[in-house]
Parts: C-alpha cells; structure tokens; sequence
C-alpha cells in the first residue's frame, strides 16, 4: 500500500477512534456541567514533578502563582484541564511533596471553585472529583455550549495503549536532563502555530457536527478558534497599511511557509470551534483561556508582564 494510501487509513481509523470517545463522553450522565456566565480560568499541561532537571515546569512556578493570585482575586472559577501532574515520570507523593507550598496556595486561593480534568499524564491523580470532561452551558441557549476535556481520549498512544507510553516515558526520564542540557529537546516556544497535528482537526470537525465548541490541551500548543497563525497573518496582511510592518508580515507568512506550518482547516464558515488553552512549559511563560461572561480570550502571561493575544464575543 503506498505510503499516501497507508497515511489516509490510519487517519480515518484515528477519526473513528476519537468520535467514539468524544460521543460516549457527551452522552455520560455523570459529566458535570457548570452555566457560562461566571468567570472561569483554563489551564492545562503544567506536568509539576520534582524539581529536578527532568522537571518542565519548576521555571514558570514563580509565573504560575502570580496568574492563579489574579484569578482567584477577581472571582475566577480555576479549570484545571489536564495533565497537571507529570506522573508518568514521577510519583504522586514526590510531586505533592516537590510543590507541597503551591497545592496549599492553590487550595487556599480557590477553595470549592476547583474543577479537575484528567489527562493521560495525571489520571491517576489522589484528588477527589477527576473527570474526563465538563460541560459550560448558557442556562436560556443562546449561546453554543463548550465542551472542555483534556483531548487525548480514543488516541492509541495516549488513551489505548497508554500503558506502552508510560513505560516509554519513565525510562526517557533517565537521560531527559542530558538531552535537555546538550540541547536535543527544548522547552517549546509559543507561535500560535497552525494544526498540523491530525487531532487538532479530528476535535475541530467533531465539534462542528455535534454543535459544541471544544476546549482541549494536551497538544502543549495554544490555540483559538480554529485559526492558525498564518491564517491571522494573512488578515493581519489585508488589513495593513504601514509598508514597512506589510513587510514584517511577509517575512513572518514566508516563515511559516518554508517551516510547512501554512496549513490551514478545510471546514467551511468562520467561526471557531477548537480551542486548546497551551500549556505550563513555555520557554518564556504560561497561556490560558480565559471565560467571561460574553468573550473568550487567549492570554499569556510571562515575567514582563500578561497579553491578550485573541478574544471572541460568544454569541
């Protein structure tokens, strides 16, 4: 079979996989379901371990307080959406125990105004109420319902043979910090990237059919509304009229081009169906969703300071 061939099957096979979960999850009773019209902060994929040198996260810890002290200070709901422990490399009581101060803010500041998704890496977490997925309804429905879960339910890897991957992951940890030290991997760098990963699509056309908008992580890469960053480069191009920041804007549109992130949803119409709130390890800081009443905002906050990078009405 050629290789193009082989590529379509294991999509269709991984779409089915996906669905599949997607529609048991919508269809559980047991999932909780919370109104739109409170304020809620999501964040997901901090991966806290043991402040070792294979720990992601210990370097946006002094970021991580200062944003959930904001959100807790102006009424926020905290929506933990998954993976915020990284137990597949560590034990939950060394992770307790590692970040022992910042499960105490975390509680003090946000008491019963928690709410925790589980995630591939933290399923296995000691806290009482994990769920796969919450719903965010508008009691009249004027608005479209959110559905937020962590993103990686129906995937072989990660959900299906997860057991595999745990196995994979913990003997990684050995030789992650020299990895880590001679530069194989880095901490990622947020770009508002495009989707070229087949989930990301998969989340975005089920979401269109079912008539939910989706929140996800797992991806470790923000997302908003379905654009890519070279779909808001190019409207940023139209809308223009400086020559000179027209250029900055080609160059940036051939960058994305020549690193094959150019790619775009094919789904029809404008509107945004997935969302993915990023992750706790960016090399320079930390985004979230943030969920208001009428609006839903990608922010990023960073030693320097917070930005609002997109914000959309809910209508």
């Amino acid at each position: 079979m050629p290789i193009y061939s082989r590529m379509r099957v294991r999509k269709r096979i991984l779409t089915e996989y996906i669905e599949a979960a997607l529609d048991r999850l919508i269809k559980d009773p047991r999932i909780p379901s919370l109104p739109l019209g409170e304020k809620y902060l999501v964040i997901s994929d901090f991966h806290l371990g043991d402040r070792s040198k294979a720990d992601n996260f210990r370097k946006n810890e002094e970021i991580a307080l200062k944003m959930l002290k904001y959100y807790s200070k102006n009424g926020y709901y905290l929506i933990i959406n998954g993976d915020f422990e990284e137990l597949w490399q560590f034990s939950s009581e060394t992770v307790r125990l590692s970040y022992s101060k910042a499960f105490r803010m975390i509680k003090c500041l946000f008491g019963d105004k928690i709410i925790r998704i589980y995630g591939n890496h933290d399923d296995k977490a000691p806290w009482q109420g994990l769920c796969p997925g919450i719903f965010l309804r508008d009691k009249r429905g004027e608005k479209v319902p959110f559905l937020v879960t962590h993103g990686h339910l129906g995937s072989r890897e990660s959900d299906l043979y997860s057991w595999f991957s745990r196995i994979f992951v913990r003997l990684f940890r050995l030789i992650e910090p020299f990895c880590l030290q001679i530069g194989i991997i880095k901490a990622p760098v947020f770009k508002r990237v495009s989707f070229y990963h087949d989930f990301e699509h998969i989340h975005d056309q089920w979401a269109r059919k079912r008539g939910y908008r989706i929140i996800c992580g797992h991806s470790h890469r923000a997302a908003f509304a379905s654009k890519s960053y070279f779909e808001q480069l190019k409207r940023n191009l139209t809308n223009e009229k400086n020559v000179i920041q027209k250029v900055y804007i080609l160059c940036a549109l051939l960058k994305e081009i020549i690193r094959n992130r150019h790619i775009k949803f094919n789904s029809p119409g404008q509107e945004g169906f997935y969302f993915n709130c990023g992750c706790g390890l960016y090399r320079n800081g930390i985004t979230a969703l943030e969920i208001c009443p009428d609006s839903i905002s990608l922010v990023k906050w960073e030693k320097k300071g917070t930005r609002v990078y997109n914000k959309m009405l809910l209508k």
